[in-house]
């Protein structure tokens, strides 16, 4: 099972994968995260979070190389990793991390 595949059994199962910096967070309805998904979700864990960064955890389209999402014009922060609300936001208001601009280089 490849990080794609997994990330939507964890969907079908309603279970919430996301990825902050080296670490991932995983929570869901309770009993869907047993012994056997999480020892997966460990064994994959460098490749979901390499899945996740290239994807937008809202849609799950791809992102451009800063984290934006052009279909839901949104963007992850680069500290915390939770959603900014916007595509264009220079810093995250929860943890205060400076981002580039949405339109520089």
């Amino acid at each position: 099972m490849n990080a794609t595949e997994l990330l939507a059994e964890c969907r079908r199962r309603r279970v919430v994968v996301t990825a902050a910096a080296d670490r991932l967070r995983v929570r869901g309805p309770a009993g869907e995260v047993d012994d056997a998904l999480r020892s997966v979700l460990i064994a994959h864990k460098a490749e979901l979070i390499t899945t996740l960064a290239a994807e937008c955890p809202t849609c799950h389209r791809p992102t451009d190389d800063k984290r934006r999402c052009w279909h839901c014009h949104d963007r992850a922060c680069e500290g915390c990793g939770r959603q900014t609300g916007s595509a264009f936001i220079a810093n995250c208001w929860p943890c205060q991390h400076a981002m580039e601009q949405a339109g520089t280089n």
